[in-house]
């Protein structure tokens, strides 16, 4: 338990030390932190979600000169990553660390290039990200930030759009199939919406997660429709409790987003109202699937929360009053404690196990 407590407050800190003015060292300390997490996420034995299936696949993996296709549920690219990976050092501790690390790498890219402030962006992305499925659900976070780095044509006119949701439906299938769930969003991502139409969308999305029963998707799918048997999986193993701490997490990071976006017309720049959007969608599809499974709707949303970690430092740079700086900085610390301390409570991770 205190390795990830120590993990934790040694991201806070560093992230800290980024926003004085005075401390000109951001790449420095983003290249210190990537390397610590990646050897962490590269050592652990036995830890993490899925860390058995992970290996197990990798053990039935072949080299690149010999390379075909080993499980069904897993997507080519990933596959071919791990084959070539396989080729260079058979090590299964090796491919943990170096997937990692470029998982890590495109991220802090992504944020460099999009963020006014990346560090602040990547804590809120290791937060969310790095323990549940940078050590755990691999494949997922390294689709999502592959595919943000061509979020330019979502800001560019209609063709560029179709363009990117083109992107999205090639990494889904090639990388990780939760991608798929983002495209009618996108179709949506550049419209206006008022505050009047978030809060009425946001109340009827409530409205069907709590008063609908536990809604049965499989009849509706087809038969030979290729992602029908993990569908069926999710639908399955649901057992989603009334309430759970991820809704009130959404629904707070909306409100408060909400709250500063209308305020200080954010949605004025065609960038920010992109993002915001799509976030709010995201929020609104997390509480329509919620119902069909919990893990449904946590993963399959996943992509479109992702625009959050780009979101909160706009808003941080564009408030005028000093009080709502601190306010913003404060709940963005609350909100990344929050969620990256909910290892502390989950056996997959506890007690941490290293090939040393």
């Amino acid at each position: 338990m205190f390795v990830y407590i120590g993990i934790i407050f040694m991201v806070f800190i560093f992230v800290t030390l980024s926003l004085d003015k005075r401390i000109k060292a951001d790449t420095g300390i983003a290249f210190l932190l990537i390397g610590v997490l990646s050897v962490f996420a590269g050592i652990r034995e036995s830890t993490g979600y899925d860390y058995d299936a992970y290996l197990s696949h990798f053990d039935k993996a072949t080299t690149i000169w010999d390379y075909r296709k080993v499980q069904w549920n897993f997507e080519p690219g990933y596959e071919y990553l791990v084959s070539v990976c396989k080729t260079l050092v058979p090590s299964f501790h090796f491919f943990l660390f170096v997937f990692a690390l470029l998982t890590l790498l495109l991220a802090y890219r992504l944020f460099r290039k999009h963020s006014p402030l990346p560090l602040l962006s990547f804590l809120l992305f290791f937060s969310s990200t790095y323990f549940t499925q940078i050590m755990g659900q691999m494949r997922q976070p390294f689709a999502i930030v592959l595919l943000f780095l061509f979020l330019p044509l979502l800001t560019k006119g209609k063709k560029d759009v179709l363009l990117f949701i083109l992107v999205t439906c090639a990494i889904a299938y090639y990388f990780h199939k939760s991608l798929f769930i983002m495209v009618p969003a996108l179709l949506l991502a550049n419209r206006y919406i008022s505050r009047s139409f978030v809060v009425f969308c946001t109340g009827c999305c409530l409205v069907f997660c709590f008063a609908a029963a536990k809604v049965n998707v499989i009849g509706y799918v087809p038969d030979g429709f290729y992602l029908k048997p993990i569908i069926q999986q999710y639908v399955e193993n649901n057992q989603a409790p009334l309430i759970t701490g991820g809704m009130l997490d959404k629904i707070g990071t909306l409100c408060m987003i909400s709250a500063f976006y209308f305020k200080y017309h954010l949605y004025e720049e065609r960038k920010i109202r992109v993002y915001y959007n799509l976030y709010f969608f995201s929020v609104c599809l997390y509480f329509l699937l919620f119902r069909i499974s919990l893990e449904f709707a946590a993963r399959g949303t996943q992509s479109l929360s992702f625009f959050s970690f780009l979101l909160f430092p706009y808003i941080y740079k564009r408030v005028e009053l000093r009080k709502e700086k601190q306010l913003i900085l404060a709940l963005i610390y609350l909100l990344s404690l929050y969620v990256s301390s909910g290892v502390l409570t989950h056996e997959a991770y506890i007690p941490y196990k290293s090939i040393f």
